[in-house]
Parts: C-alpha cells; structure tokens; sequence
C-alpha cells in the first residue's frame, strides 16, 4: 500500500537551535544591563563628593549681556559640578541693570538684611563706569583678575569693606571667576580692591600663566634677567619705623611661602588678613634684596577649579635674583581663597628653592667666591586641611633635600588656629622653627624672628 502525504509540512527548528537563540538574547540582554549600569557609575564618579548640602550662587549680569555669555559661562561653571567645604554649588544668573545693581552696592551696609544682600557675583555692562562708581563706597572688587566676556563685561566679585562674608560664598565665587578666566581673557586688578579703571575694556590675550597651577598671580619668566623685570611700584609701601625692622641680620636667599586659603579673608583690625600682611611682608622682600639676596613669593591654598591641578604657584622664582620688587608687585594681586593645602605645597617649594641653592653655589664655585646661605619662611594661618601629601611624607621629602641641600624652613603662624605640632616637625625637618604672630596686625615681629634665625 502506498503513502500519502497529509498536505501539511513537516518541517521542525532543531533544539539546539533554539538554545543558541536564548544564549544570544541573554548575552545581549547583559551587555545592555552592563553598559546601564557602567553609564551610572561614571556618573556617580564624576559628580563631586558633596555631603548633600547645597549652595545657591547668585550671579547678577546686565540684560544686555546676560543671554550674550554670562548664562554660558555659567551653565558651563555649573556643568563642571563646583563643590567646596563638602557642599554643592550651583550658580544662578539674575537679570539684574547696572543702575540698580550700583544702587545696591552702594547701599550695602553691615546690618543689609539677608534677603536685600547684593550678588556675590557681578557681570555689568559698563564695566569701567560701574567701578568707577564705586570708587567712593566702602564695596570693593575683591578678585584680582577679571575675567571678561565679549570684550566687554568683566566678571567681578564684589565685596563690603571691613565685613568677611560666609567663607562658602567667597569660595563659590572665587570658584566662578578663576573658571572664567579658562575661557575668556581677564584683565589685572592693581591691588585687590578696586578694578584698575583704565585696565578694563583693555582686553588682551590672557595672562593667567601656567594653567595647571592654582591662584592669581601672574609667575615671572625664571629666564628673565634684573633688567627685564617688572618695576611696578608698591602703592602699600610701609616705612620700616611704621611696620619695624624686618630686615634680615645677613644677606641671604629667601623664597617666602604664603597660604592664600579662604580664612586669610578673615577681618582683623580694618582690614583681612590677606590686607594686613601685605605690607610687612612687602617691607621683609625689599629689605632681603636691599641686603643682596634674591626674593622667591609662592602662594596656595587649594586648586580652585576642576581645569588646575597644583594648589600652588611659583610667583617669582628664586633663581630669577628678584631684588624684591617683582615679588611685591605680584604680592598685591594675591588675593584669599580655597583651602589649605599645605604639605603639597611647602613640599615643591622647598624642592624648588634648594634647586635654586644648588644652582647658586655651583655659580659662586666658578667665580671662587662664598655663596649666600638660603632659606624658605612658610606663612600660614590653619592647619593643612587637603592635598595629595601626608604630613609623614612632607616631613620625609623635606629631611631628605635638607640632607642634600641645607635650606633652612622657617614657619611663622598668624593666629592660633594652627597644627602648632605639625609644623613643629615640618620645621625641624629643615633645621628651622615656629615663629607665632598672635594675628595678622603682629606679623612683622614674627617674621623679622624667621629672617634673623
């Protein structure tokens, strides 16, 4: 008997077919859940570590210039995630007219209530009118550089004279203007108070210096030579009988090293911190080179945005030969900001003067003379609180250069806010001592005790 076909197929997907399929669907489906959860992860690690606090930022920037760069600066300010003291900072543009905005600084007083308190951050239109403006009212441009956008507008920090604001606020707007000045030119400041008038609508290329390093002063070339440094003279000059005799008892090489972290903005007499030591340590630089030694400033504090890496910055280096003058001149643009960086910081320093001892004595050796003894006098006012470098290791590096290269470190202290034992050991480590000033009013006693030991 034949066979007949039933009219329908007999065809059937093997088994193992089906499983490879399952296999495939279920690595994809792993791959997509990895990928999620990856994406998430750089997200979380690339959000700062904050402590679930927030601060609120106001920026007041003219209607004029407020869609024509300010919000730009600072949604791109906010996309960079700013924290500091372990709070998120978020800033806010607030259209606000140069009018009324001159109008409330010019009414700021100690008793302003909270809510009627000006911007911490200011973009005017007229950017040398409004300063020019606020040249007879106790506010001050605090920043010591502006950045400015479109040529025109500059990014200023206001602040009232005489009365600290809350340290987040000037960390947050210190934070926005040394961001700014990544990405636009800036114009210099002639002492930290008041906007050179004639500096601003004088938009150049940028001089911000070395961006991998922290601050505000602009570093002189160590190539240069005594003739092409800058002679910008000292409006703060002190006589010696008015801040005493800081001169040092012998010529010598001193690179002084000065903490510009946010508590040098506290107010003491009529006047922060940062205010008060400028000039005696001005009269200690210029006396130093009145000797014959040379003159090295660093300032630090704390990298004060996410685009600098160092907390620090080599000023005027010692090997430049700064006979004082370019060291105070760049004195007067420092201004206060950030955290406390100190073991990094005194760690490069020392490395950079004793680099700098090391190149002076072999240039006495050919020229058979005996070369100057050096040194390094550190300033600060807290105790280190961040950095890349424990004490142990600040205290091991600089034993090791000392064993090398013996530079003396001596600290002086403003306050008693200090690690008094901490720099007991930094100190030491280099054959040097604390020196304590009670404030920042009792500086020059303290610091003629470091120059004299």
């Amino acid at each position: 008997m034949g066979r007949h076909g039933s009219g329908k197929s007999n065809y059937r997907i093997a088994g193992w077919i089906w499983a490879a399929i399952a296999a495939l669907i279920a690595i994809v489906a792993v791959v997509i859940a990895w990928t999620v959860v990856d994406n998430r992860n750089n997200d979380n690690l690339a959000a700062p570590e904050c402590t679930g606090q927030k601060f609120d930022l106001t920026v007041w920037a003219a209607p004029e210039v407020e869609n024509a760069g300010a919000k730009q600066l600072v949604d791109s300010y906010n996309e960079s995630n700013p924290s500091a003291m372990d709070t998120c900072i978020h800033a806010t543009v607030v259209s606000m007219p140069d009018n009324e905005a001159l109008q409330r600084y010019r009414e700021w007083t100690p008793d302003t209530p909270a809510a009627n308190l000006p911007a911490a951050v200011w973009i005017p239109n007229d950017g040398p009118q409004m300063v020019r403006a606020l040249g007879d009212t106790t506010t001050s441009i605090r920043n010591t550089k502006a950045p400015v956008i479109n040529n025109d507008h500059p990014v200023l920090a206001p602040q009232l004279q005489g009365t600290p604001s809350p340290e987040i606020e000037l960390r947050a707007s210190d934070l926005l203007v040394d961001y700014g000045e990544n990405d636009f030119p800036s114009v210099a400041t002639d002492d930290g108070l008041n906007v050179t008038v004639e500096n601003v609508g004088e938009f150049a290329s940028k001089t911000a210096g070395d961006p991998n390093n922290a601050n505000n002063a602009n570093p002189v070339d160590p190539a240069a030579t005594p003739n092409t440094l800058p002679a910008t003279p000292d409006p703060s000059a002190p006589s010696p009988a008015a801040q005493g005799n800081t001169a040092p008892a012998k010529p010598q090489n001193v690179t002084f090293v000065l903490d510009t972290s946010g508590s040098m903005g506290l107010v003491e007499g009529n006047g922060t911190r940062m205010d008060n030591v400028k000039a005696p340590l001005t009269d200690a630089m210029r006396k130093v080179g009145s000797t014959g030694g040379s003159v090295g400033l660093w300032n630090y504090s704390s990298p004060l945005n996410p685009k600098t890496v160092n907390p620090y910055r080599d000023n005027v280096d010692i090997t430049v030969r700064d006979n004082g003058d370019a060291s105070a001149a760049a004195l007067q643009r420092l201004t206060f900001g950030g955290a406390t960086h100190t073991y990094s910081s005194i760690m490069a320093a020392y490395g950079s003067a004793a680099a700098g001892a090391e190149q002076f004595a072999n240039e006495a050796k050919a020229d058979n003379r005996q070369p100057l003894p050096n040194k390094v006098v550190l300033i600060t006012d807290g105790p280190n609180d961040g950095g890349s470098a424990s004490l142990e290791q600040a205290v091991a590096a600089i034993k090791a250069r000392y064993a090398q290269t013996p530079v003396a470190l001596e600290i002086v202290t403003i306050g008693d806010r200090v690690d008094r034992g901490a720099l007991d050991q930094l100190a030491a480590a280099a054959g040097g001592k604390v020196f304590p000033a009670a404030d920042s009013l009792q500086l020059a006693p303290a610091l003629q005790s470091a120059l004299a030991a």
